[in-house]
């Protein structure tokens, strides 16, 4: 029987097999002769700024064919996507949004695309593939109807890349065993193996303007329960907590003083969306969490926490990486010299952050939290971030989300408030449940799509709002 655990089975063999793996022939760009610097401040980088300029024109001529009607160029709103995470299901809705919105031709007003956990798994496919949407469908219904299944698990490409990685004495956790999995699931294809791909493989894509800037999200585990984010981008990599970035070539590395020091080639896009994904790297303070609110003891929790100190920051599985602020005075977190990257879903399961900070003018958020869960809890607490932080948010109707395929939020007394379209999950597949059938697959992404034309009147006179706010300023 080869349905043992995976993870157990490649841990054991990763010294011993590695030598029968050298099919693997990608040629992986290092940049050894390379030292990077870290940026201090939380301004974009200029590659992001060519992406934009090179984006600006096709979002442009976009929203003029949809609106059909002429637009002054202060008056182009910058549109966001927001894909919660769920697992595959995640991944299943976040193809249904990207649908609904081509279906609708409002898909290439896009600007950015943030997403977290499961639903990274389909914007790094959809990138790296370049697949029109109907082929894209096609390669994740094939992929999805046995996710993770050991009989379609590439063992030999898996293994090879943790061994090459410990063998030049990096850090190995369950987040390359984990990513590994994904990357072997969402990206591979018959000619290679998903496990080499690099997030920089996106850059060329995205300067193009042919694609949205992709936005993968984590949070820093050392800030639990805070939980502060991290944005890994084509471009750059870092935390406005921190106010620290990087070159995405230099994610892994070694770094002293705001420096790196060593040579090695950047983290791989697997392990970006293995931390990206990383559910299971619960800590014992987010384990009090949720037996006090099983329990019905939340009161309690002040004093349960103190109680359990001790154990509260400990991992039940530490995907670290090397801290690139180690050693930069006055830097949070400076005196650490590694750092945990896990699931932004322990903080809340819409990655906004990002969006708030480049002050994107319409937030188009698929909730694909379960419905019976609590549609628009998370929602909420994205809310409160945007309030604890300063950001414009408009105010939401909490009671009335779960009532309605697609809703709209603005502010008119403020036109500096992004518009928030809102399309939840109203399917009630586990996140757990890995492999979904054609029927299943189409309930799922048919939802969301569905929602998107059914209502393109009402993304039509969300998107009015903002401009008559743009135009207004």
């Amino acid at each position: 029987m080869r349905h043992i655990s995976l993870s157990a089975t490649l841990l054991i063999t990763i010294s011993t097999y590695a030598v029968h793996a050298n099919q693997i022939t990608r040629s992986v760009p290092h940049y050894e002769d390379a030292n990077f610097l870290v940026s201090r401040d939380n301004d974009l980088c200029k590659l992001e700024h060519s992406a934009l300029k090179q984006r600006y024109p096709i979002a442009h001529d976009t929203l003029e064919k949809f609106l059909g009607e002429k637009l002054e160029p202060q008056a182009v709103p910058t549109i966001g996507i927001s894909c919660s995470g769920g697992g595959v299901r995640a991944a299943i809705a976040m193809l249904g949004l990207l649908r609904g919105l081509d279906r609708i031709n409002l898909l290439n007003a896009v600007t950015y695309c943030a997403t977290l956990s499961g639903s990274t798994w389909t914007t790094a496919s959809w990138f790296l593939h370049n697949l029109p949407l109907p082929k894209l469908t096609e390669y994740l219904k094939e992929k999805t109807s046995h996710t993770f299944d050991s009989a379609y698990i590439d063992e030999v490409a898996i293994i090879q890349a943790l061994s090459n990685k410990k063998k030049k004495g990096r850090l190995l956790s369950v987040t390359d065993i984990w990513g590994g999995l994904v990357a072997d699931s969402f990206l591979s294809t018959f000619k290679e193996p998903g496990q080499y791909y690099l997030l920089t493989d996106l850059q060329q894509q995205v300067l193009t303007g042919a694609f949205p800037i992709p936005i993968f999200t984590a949070v820093i585990g050392e800030t639990d329960p805070r939980y502060e984010w991290v944005e890994m981008t084509p471009f750059s990599v870092g935390s406005t907590f921190l106010s620290a970035w990087i070159n995405p070539h230099a994610l892994g590395r070694k770094f002293a003083k705001g420096a790196s020091f060593d040579q090695d080639q950047e983290e791989t896009l697997s392990y970006v969306l293995g931390a990206a994904s990383s559910a299971y790297a619960l800590s014992g303070l987010d384990v009090i969490k949720a037996i006090s609110k099983k329990l019905g003891v939340e009161c309690c929790f002040p004093s349960i926490t103190e109680f359990c100190a001790p154990c509260s920051n400990a991992r039940i599985a530490n995907p670290e990486i090397y801290n690139f602020v180690y050693g930069i005075n006055g830097c949070p977190l400076s005196d650490l010299k590694k750092i945990t990257l896990v699931d932004a879903g322990f903080a809340f399961y819409h990655p906004l952050p990002p969006l708030l900070r480049r002050h994107t003018a319409i937030y188009i958020i698929c909730d694909v939290a379960k419905a019976k869960e609590g549609i628009g809890k998370s929602l909420a607490r994205a809310a409160a971030y945007a309030q604890e932080h300063k950001y414009p948010f408009p105010p939401i109707n909490y009671a009335d989300l779960g009532k309605h395929p697609l809703s709209v939020f603005s502010d008119p007394k403020n036109k500096d408030c992004p518009v928030v379209i809102y399309i939840p999950n109203l399917s009630e597949f586990p996140t757990l449940k890995f492999a979904y059938s054609s029927a299943e697959f189409d309930q799922v992404m048919g939802g969301i799509e569905k929602a998107i034309i059914d209502n393109t009147k009402l993304i039509e006179d969300a998107v009015r709002i903002k401009i008559k706010h743009l135009v207004a300023k």
